[in-house]
């Protein structure tokens, strides 16, 4: 039997009314999808999300309050190269959580 995959667009529909997810950015590519592999081993949630302290390509990237106080405790050029580094690993996903709003 062959893994399931998600696209993050399915993922975002499936959710969006209850979790009140507004999509921000990465419009061009909704079809990004969860590694197949990570979804076919992963024993619980926790297994497919990746933090920013260690980038996981294919899972849901997380920012929350301690994030957004790392990136906005940088210079502007150091910022944007951080968040660079993680958009260059596609997640398919990264999630805005806490309430916060993320960087430019």
């Amino acid at each position: 039997m062959k893994p399931s995959s998600i696209s993050a667009e399915a993922l975002f529909e499936a959710h969006r009314e209850l979790l009140r997810w507004e999509w921000i950015a990465g419009h061009a590519h909704p079809e990004r999808r969860f590694d197949e592999t990570a979804v076919r081993d992963a024993q619980s949630a926790a297994d497919l999300v990746g933090y920013l302290n260690y980038i996981h390509p294919y899972r849901v990237q997380l920012v929350g309050r301690r994030e957004v106080a790392y990136l906005n405790n940088v210079p502007p050029e150091d910022q944007e190269r951080r968040i660079s580094r993680i958009v260059t690993l596609e997640p398919p996903v990264i999630i805005a959580a806490d309430g916060i709003t993320p960087p430019e």
